[in-house]
């Protein structure tokens, strides 16, 4: 489920959500070139500009960040970059909200932002063909907004329920508490998304003089990369140069004359979130530490065999990380140690304050270490860099405070062992002046900071895979070559040639069916994947991995839009990514943890955690979705179960997960319900050859699904949402067997009912935030079409009576041709963003060998006006569908 336009709100990639466009005057298209230099310019109105060709994807990026942040809004006015983030999606001059969206649908294209603490960040992915016109329109929302009255009242109740549903989630309150008291009287302590009394107080007028004063070109810095050369890149930027410079950047305060350095402070943890202590430590003055050898002191930081490694080994930790959170005037460095419900307060603080002293006292990281880590450093890079949008996303922050030369923050300059110990004496060495912490914990009240100790100053070559003779392959969906080998396994590889990275998607076909021992059962198992082999421990997987360059990812945790699709109880999966040359030591590991899996006391204790984790975010996340399944499936059917378990569910024993893992080539991975899918460089006969002698061993066989059980819906009426709950979820949906030739109009009936809900129930009214239709398939060939909003409790009527409406009247009122080619363009842009990573055309590859895609067999046929009102009155109308309202 997607929205259509385009409002992120509080930091976060999970936060970020979907807008789209289209353009007027025919320009040009640019076009495709090999890579070259990455150019900088100032153009004269004083915007920076960075081009950055990448060659092969056919789509470019256009970004801009301005200098415009939570520290640069006045006091008492918390939220106005945020809000005006929101605004300039309601129009230009002669096109209105929806305008904009329907513009950029038509092209394709994939507009989106996001507000930090110093910086709004605007992009747009569009087709290599549309690009001009696609970055004209933003161009024009950022410098020619017209910012409505009746726009800016929409936008703050869409915003007071936004920062509701922060409200309502414990681990975003824990941290907007932690930033409070870190940084307690100045603008750092301020809540990006904005506080609501600030919020409802907001007048239009100050927020048009806060657009003016800081969208100009001296405070906006763009990037310009993909699939095009250098020069045409930078003409994309051209027209921001003609707009006003304005006075340079915000002169912002540096954050070590903050008041509160040396101190610790301690803050109430919300019920349902974990412990979580958080040091900050900023730079000395005296001396200039290189951005490029912080970040790397912080990655040193948090590595398995690095200087905070053994505060992991204590009962009473579950999570340690480090990050440099890239500010300007000066970056901080970061740590945080989440806990135990029972931590002990001074002594951890202590341990980790020594931690950091041990560091700054040290020789430095060995050198083999550094490199170690610069290499997957860089390969991340690489893997972000694939799917241009990631850019804006992940480094907009790095790239809006770049001290230097803006390519550095996408492309850092390589950092030796020496560098980092330099950083680590300079930045560690005698800073209990220079560092503060909070700790949020159970039963405490807010108190006054107490003063903190003194830290102190105290791969080898690969052999060739073997040749073997050519294999006779199958065409598959996507141009892929699909194979079976004879112990049943089904293997997909699409040929990539010219590529550099590899992606791996290992699909375990009939999650729920197969399932057995509490729910959460398999959840668990592949959470215990990367703890470690018959033929490496835990550490051991984690330095292959990093010595490979290879992200490996065994269970959900979804977080950026378009990559998030693993949540569901038809199948678990393995997946991974990375440099092509490190496909077959990718393959080898697979192999170990799937056949050989170990784990121990401590990775069974970090899994768990993990799993209960993931439990309370399914129950307060899709309580809508769940309470539909079960009344369309009946309570007890696999399909209705939550993929993690309830929260209330008892947790698997170690003897359940391990009768659930079975022997190789039998349980739960055996061969007969793998399906490999392998998008890289390699031909398809190479990567065969790699498979068979690790996955192709076992008695012969030949691929096994299902059997699934029959639906048994539940005649009971859905309970109403507790008066005090901080959002309901309205949900409407059926089971649709759907003859595949009336497929694409029902496809297209409910795009059409999830643009009619945003136009009504999110723009006009302002009554929701999340909201969407869509089907997901089932089992069989049926699809799940679903209609959900979620919302506050006082809008619930007026939304159900709404969503009613517009279920009802696409049978009535179907979308006219011009309509239909808009909402075919945004289904076509969808395609474009699943599709820009290698390990996500695999996983795409992957889940249509799963349900019997047939091999496309020509262009993709556009339903009438027609064929869409016919699928809205079959399956569409309200009266014949279920609802259902939950949490």
């Amino acid at each position: 489920m997607s929205r259509t336009a385009s409002r992120c709100c509080p930091p976060g990639p999970a936060a970020l959500a979907l807008v789209s466009l289209l353009v007027p005057a025919a320009v040009a298209p640019l076009a495709a070139a090999p890579p070259d230099t990455a150019p900088e310019v100032r153009l004269a109105s004083g915007a920076r500009v960075l081009a950055l060709p990448r060659a092969g994807s056919g789509t470019v990026l256009f970004a801009v960040a301005v200098d415009a942040g939570s520290w640069d809004e006045p006091e008492g006015r918390t939220g106005m970059s945020h809000f005006l983030e929101h605004l300039l999606f309601d129009g230009v001059s002669g096109l209105d909200e929806r305008g904009i969206t329907e513009t950029y649908e038509r092209l394709g294209a994939y507009a989106n932002a996001f507000t930090r603490e110093q910086t709004t960040v605007y992009f747009v992915l569009a087709p290599r063909e549309t690009a001009s016109e696609a970055s004209s329109l933003l161009v024009r929302m950022l410098t020619e907004p017209t910012i409505p009255a009746a726009a800016f009242e929409k936008e703050k109740k869409v915003i007071l329920e936004e920062l509701a549903r922060e409200q309502a989630r414990p681990d975003s309150v824990r941290d907007m508490r932690l930033r409070a008291a870190l940084f307690a009287g100045t603008p750092a302590a301020r809540p990006v998304g904005g506080i609501a009394g600030d919020v409802e107080r907001a007048r239009r007028e100050e927020v048009v003089a806060y657009h003016r004063a800081h969208y100009v070109g001296s405070g906006m810095r763009v990037l310009v990369a993909g699939d095009a050369g250098a020069d045409d890149l930078l003409a994309l930027a051209e027209p921001l140069g003609a707009i006003r410079a304005g006075d340079g950047p915000p002169r912002r305060p540096d954050p070590r004359d903050f008041p509160g350095w040396g101190t610790l402070r301690s803050v109430p943890l919300p019920e349902g979130a974990r412990p979580r202590l958080v040091l900050i430590v900023a730079p000395p003055r005296d001396r200039v530490v290189d951005p490029a050898a912080g970040a790397m002191l912080a990655a040193w930081l948090e590595a398995a065999d690095g200087p905070l490694a053994g505060l992991r080994e204590r009962e009473d930790v579950v999570g340690v990380g480090a990050g440099l959170r890239a500010l300007r005037p000066v970056p901080l460095l970061e740590v945080a140690v989440t806990t135990t419900d029972a931590p002990d307060r001074d002594e951890l603080v202590r341990a980790v304050l020594e931690a950091l002293a041990r560091t700054a006292a040290g020789d430095g990281p060995p050198r083999a270490v550094i490199s170690r880590l610069a290499r997957a450093a860089r390969a991340e890079r690489e893997r972000t860099l694939q799917r241009l949008h990631y850019a804006a996303i992940l480094f907009g922050e790095e790239f809006a405070a770049a001290p230097g030369p803006l390519r550095e923050a996408l492309v850092p300059p390589p950092v030796d062992a020496d560098a980092v110990a330099a950083a680590a004496r300079a930045w560690l060495g005698g800073a209990a002046g220079r560092t503060r912490a909070a700790f949020a914990l159970p039963g405490v009240q807010e108190g006054e900071p107490a003063p903190l100790p003194d830290i102190g100053r105290t791969t080898a070559s690969r052999p060739a895979a073997p040749e073997t003779a050519a294999t006779e392959w199958m065409p598959g969906p996507r141009g892929a070559r699909v194979g079976v080998l004879d112990n049943g396994l089904t293997l997909g590889v699409l040929e990539e040639d010219g590529g550099t990275m590899f992606g791996l998607h290992l699909l375990v076909a009939d999650r729920a069916v197969r399932e057995t021992g509490p729910p959460g059962t398999s959840d668990l198992l592949h959470r215990l994947l990367d703890e470690g082999t018959a033929l490496s421990d835990d550490e051991a997987v984690a330095a292959r991995l990093e010595q490979l360059a290879v992200e490996l990812k065994t269970a959900d945790d979804p977080r950026i839009p378009f990559d998030d699709r693993y949540d569901t109880p038809l199948w678990s999966y393995v997946r991974m990514e990375g440099p092509a040359d490190s496909l077959p030591g990718a393959l080898e590991l697979l192999a170990e943890m799937i056949r050989l899996p170990r784990w121990s006391e401590e990775g069974w204790r970090r899994a768990s955690s993990a799993l209960e984790t993931a439990r309370r975010a399914a129950a307060s996340g899709r309580a809508g979705s769940q309470a539909l399944a079960e009344r369309l499936f009946g309570a007890d059917h696999p399909l209705a179960r939550p993929v993690p378990g309830r929260p209330d569910d008892p947790m698997p024993t170690d003897e359940q997960v391990r009768a659930l893992l079975g022997t190789w080539p039998e349980g739960w991975f055996a061969p007969p319900r793998l399906v490999l899918t392998i998008a890289s460089p390699l031909p398809a006969d190479e990567v065969r050859a790699l498979v068979e002698p690790l996955l192709g061993d076992g008695p012969a066989a030949r691929p096994e699904r299902g059997p699934w059980p029959e639906y048994r819906p539940a005649a009971t009426e859905p309970a109403g949402a507790e008066p005090e709950a901080g959002r309901v979820v309205v949900a409407w949906g059926r089971v649709a067997r759907v003859p595949a030739g009336q497929r694409a109009a029902l496809a297209l009936a409910l795009e059409t009912v999830s643009d009619r809900m945003t136009a009504r129930i999110r723009e006009a009214e302002g009554l929701a935030y999340r909201l969407g239709a869509g089907a997901r398939p089932l089992p069989g060939g049926a699809w799940l079409v679903r209609a959900i909003v979620t919302t506050r409790p006082g809008n619930r009527e007026r939304v159900e009576a709404l969503l009613g409406e517009i279920l009802a009247g696409v049978a009535e009122d179907p979308p006219d041709a011009a309509t239909i080619a808009r909402l075919d363009g945004r289904r076509r842009r969808t395609e474009m963003l699943r599709g820009l990573a290698a390990v996500s055309r695999a996983e795409r590859l992957g889940r249509a060998l799963y349900h019997g895609d047939p091999p496309a067999s020509g262009p993709r046929a556009v339903p009438t006006p027609a064929e869409i009102a016919a699928a809205a009155r079959r399956w569409l109308d309200p009266e014949t569908m279920t609802r259902v309202v939950g949490r």
